[in-house]
């Protein structure tokens, strides 16, 4: 993300990022700086299908577990603002 506002000549600061994954989006915006928007519309499922997932995935079971745990440490990592459809995001700017 860094590159890519370099590259475009867009400050972090004046960015913002959009995700459905507090841990790999959400994150990583907010460990640089930059706005996040959890886009909860994309992590809308069922508990069960993660079950389903995990035992139809080419996955390993470390794979699995490196998952688990990154959603632990990153269980407080709080976005800036959170939408439940795209067009939610006009509001914000």
């Amino acid at each position: 993300m860094e590159h890519i506002c370099l590259t475009e000549n867009v400050d972090i600061k004046d960015a913002v990022y959009v995700g459905d994954s507090i841990t790999k989006d959400i994150s990583m915006a907010k460990s640089i700086g930059m706005k996040a928007v959890w886009a909860r519309y994309g992590r809308q499922f069922a508990p069960e299908l993660w079950e389903i997932l995990v035992k139809i995935t080419h996955w390993t079971d470390k794979d699995v577990e490196r998952e688990e745990q990154l959603k632990e440490s990153f269980s407080r990592v709080k976005p800036d603002y959170s939408i439940n459809s795209f067009a939610e995001i006009l509001d914000l700017m």
